[in-house]
């Protein structure tokens, strides 16, 4: 289990305990992921049982992706459909959106850094470089 699935775990296992969500963020906020503040938000809201459900779903996809491709942020991956098919980069940070994972990708195109958002089904892990 990588270091970021543990903290998903940690969140599905209590979705109403705000400590799990704030040590996360912690952690993300140490390597530079957007996502601490979202999470911090998440943290302050009114908890409610639709909150909670909706913190465990959106946890819930992470982790599927996360275990399953045995990758989070600073994982090196390359885009494997679309415009950028072929281009490597690294993920700087996931996310769930309309209920979609996605990742946010560090790649050069061109010679210019890029950040792109992509769906994860777009990306495979390779090896780091």
């Amino acid at each position: 289990m990588t270091e970021e699935a543990g903290f998903i775990a940690a969140v599905l296992s209590e979705p109403e305990d705000r400590t799990s969500l704030l040590v996360y963020a912690d952690w993300l906020d140490e390597r530079d992921d957007r996502r601490a503040a979202y999470l911090r938000q998440m943290a302050a809201a009114e908890s409610d049982e639709k909150w909670v459900e909706e913190v465990s779903s959106v946890f819930r996809q992470l982790q599927r992706w996360v275990v399953a491709r045995g990758c989070g942020a600073g994982t090196a991956v390359r885009v494997t459909l679309g415009p950028f098919a072929g281009n490597s980069g690294e993920v700087a940070g996931l996310f769930v959106k309309n209920h979609r994972v996605l990742a946010t990708v560090r790649l050069m195109f061109w010679g210019q850094p890029m950040e792109l958002e992509l769906s994860v089904d777009e990306l495979e892990r390779i090896a780091p470089r």
